[in-house]
Order: C-alpha cells, then sequence, then structure tokens
C-alpha cells in the first residue's frame, strides 16, 4: 500500500508519517509513505504515473487549499482513498465535494488515525471486492486483504492500462 501525505508543515509530515506507519505494523502490514510539501508536486508525481492507496492532504498547503488540490487530483483521475486533515474543522463540509473518505482534526492522536483507517480501509476493502466480483472474476479472486499480504517477490510482473495495475503472481501455496 502506498500513501501520499501532503502538508506543508514538516513537523506534521513527520508526526503523521510516524502514526500510519505505527498503525501498519499494528496490523503487521507494509506500506510506502511518500510525504510532499506542496500540492504541485504530488500532482506531478501522479501524472507521471505515481500511484496512491490513500492520500492524506492537509487544507492549508502554503498558499493553496487542499481542496482545490484534491479536486486537480480528482481531475486527473485519483479515485482512491482521500483523508483530509487539518486544524480547523471548518472545511469539512466542502471536502465531500472532493469526494473524501475522511476528516481528521490536528492535533493528530494514535486514536484520530487508528479510527479514520479502520473505517476508511474497512469499505475500500469491501469496494474492492465489488469491483473484483462485478468484473466476472470467477475463480480465484482475491480480497484485498490477500493482495496485501502477497509479497512482492511473488509478484511475476505487472500490467498498467488506464491507470490500472494488474499484478500476475506465482500461485502461494
Amino acid at each position: 500500500m502506498t500513501i501520499a501525505i501532503c502538508d506543508d508543515s514538516a513537523i506534521d509530515c513527520l508526526l503523521s508519517k510516524f502514526l500510519i506507519s505505527e498503525y501498519f505494523k499494528k496490523h503487521r502490514k507494509t506500506c510506502d509513505i511518500v510525504t510532499y510539501e506542496t500540492g504541485a508536486k504530488l500532482i506531478s508525481d501522479f501524472e507521471d504515473g505515481a500511484v496512491f492507496d490513500i492520500v492524506f492532504m492537509d487544507i492549508y498547503v502554503g498558499e493553496e487549499l487542499g481542496i482545490d488540490i484534491a479536486g486537480r487530483l480528482r481531475n486527473e483521475g485519483y479515485d482512491n482513498l482521500l483523508i483530509f486533515s487539518t486544524i480547523t474543522p471548518e472545511y469539512a463540509i466542502a471536502s465531500y465535494s472532493v469526494k473524501a473518505n475522511g476528516y481528521i482534526l490536528k492535533p493528530f492522536s494514535t486514536e484520530r488515525i487508528e479510527s479514520v483507517l479502520d473505517r476508511v480501509l474497512e469499505h475500500y476493502v469491501k469496494e474492492n471486492n465489488r469491483r473484483y466480483k462485478k468484473r466476472g472474476a470467477t475463480r480465484n479472486w482475491w480480497t484485498l486483504e490477500k493482495l496485501l499480504q502477497c509479497l512482492l517477490s511473488d509478484i511475476t510482473y505487472q500490467a498498467v492500462k488506464h491507470r490500472s495495475v494488474r499484478a500476475v503472481w506465482q500461485k502461494l501455496s
């Protein structure tokens, strides 16, 4: 799982990165976390093919509003999880306009991070299971949980088409 954190505060980036890492360690999962100080760099990397399962977005990123950055991301085709983090609840309702999946008030805490990740990841797994079923996979379709447990060394190759990644791996015994 790859997670992007877009926040112009170095301290908030470090704290959220630490708490998110601890969450995944606790659940015996791995994640890669990439941090961005500007929305422009995040969008540029996404346009260049970076894939993020979750984007944590500060509402105030320098002179930009996170809502605007998220809107540009959505317009570019990002349709995975989006969680806002901020010091104010002022933009909570506006965050729905960019299909936000969560909203965390700062200061961060283990409980707040765990609560939002538990909720959005449970929904993410259910949604992805529904997508797999809709595609007509009649055998060997995997839950996201099983995909997360797949070792990178087991992947034979990956194919990318229209920002979708298909991984083909060796049969697990």
